[in-house]
C-alpha cells in the first residue's frame, strides 16, 4: 500500500498544474535556472575583476621593466666611461713607447 501511495503521489506531482498538479519537477528545474543565472552573474563579476587586477599587474610589471632599462642604460654609460678612459691610457702610452723607441739607435751592436 505504501507503494501505490508512492506512486500516486509521484503521478500527481508529475501532471501538470492545469490538470491540478504542482509540478514539483518543473519548478525545482525553474530554481535551479535562477540559481545558475545568479552564478553566472557572479561569474561575470568576478570575471571584470581578474581583469582588472590583471592590467593592474601589467602596469606594474611594465613599469618595473622601465626601472631595469633605465638601470641597465645607466651601467652601460659607466661601462662607456670606464673603457673610454682605459683606451685613452692605451693610446697615450702606446705614443711614449713610439717615442721612445725613436730615441733610440736603430742599431744597437753598431758602433760610433
Amino acid at each position: 500500500m505504501e507503494e501505490s501511495a508512492l506512486a500516486t503521489n509521484i503521478a500527481q506531482n508529475a501532471t501538470p498544474a492545469a490538470e491540478g498538479g504542482t509540478n514539483s519537477m518543473l519548478s525545482f528545474f525553474d530554481d535551479l535556472g535562477g540559481i545558475g543565472k545568479s552564478l553566472e552573474g557572479l561569474g561575470s563579476l568576478a570575471s571584470i575583476g581578474t581583469g582588472i587586477y590583471g592590467m593592474f599587474l601589467q602596469n606594474k610589471a611594465l613599469n618595473l621593466q622601465k626601472k631595469a632599462l633605465n638601470q641597465a642604460q645607466a651601467q652601460q654609460n659607466i661601462e662607456n666611461e670606464r673603457w673610454n678612459k682605459r683606451e685613452n691610457e692605451r693610446v697615450n702610452a702606446n705614443a711614449q713607447i713610439s717615442q721612445s723607441a725613436t730615441a733610440w739607435n736603430d742599431n744597437p751592436m753598431q758602433r760610433e
